[in-house]
């Protein structure tokens, strides 16, 4: 009888092991999907604040920095700035922040594609 038992559930468990596969690749997709989708809505969103009529002053801007109370601005970039004989540049040339931020929009579309949508029916 217990031969019988341990056969059964061998061929459950073989009938069961596609489904389950199958259904952890389906969740895994979805996963990596929903972060894609989430990691380039952020990125538009970032470049969204910057269509605006007037900006903040810099004073503005310390004064955000310096108030734990007042939220700044989150950010996934930081270019770095240099004094240069008493005028602040960007120490980057901007056509590399340009090209990298370019090629990070393009590595997202990659990877996204290369995702397949699993879709199962149970």
């Amino acid at each position: 009888r217990r031969c019988v038992q341990e056969t059964e559930m061998t061929f459950l468990s073989k009938k069961q092991a596609p489904i389950f596969f199958q259904s952890n690749a389906t969740l895994m997709s979805r996963q990596v999907r929903q972060l894609v989708k989430d990691s380039l809505t952020s990125l538009n969103k970032f470049f969204s604040r910057f269509n605006k009529r007037s900006y903040k002053l810099p004073e503005q801007v310390i004064d955000l920095e310096r108030n734990v109370d007042l939220s700044i601005e989150d950010a996934f970039i930081v270019i770095q700035l240099k004094d240069e004989d008493g005028k602040i540049i960007f120490a980057d040339q901007l056509e590399s922040i340009q090209l990298e931020i370019l090629r990070l929009i393009d590595e997202s579309i990659t990877v996204s594609q290369g995702i397949q949508l699993s879709l199962i029916h149970i």
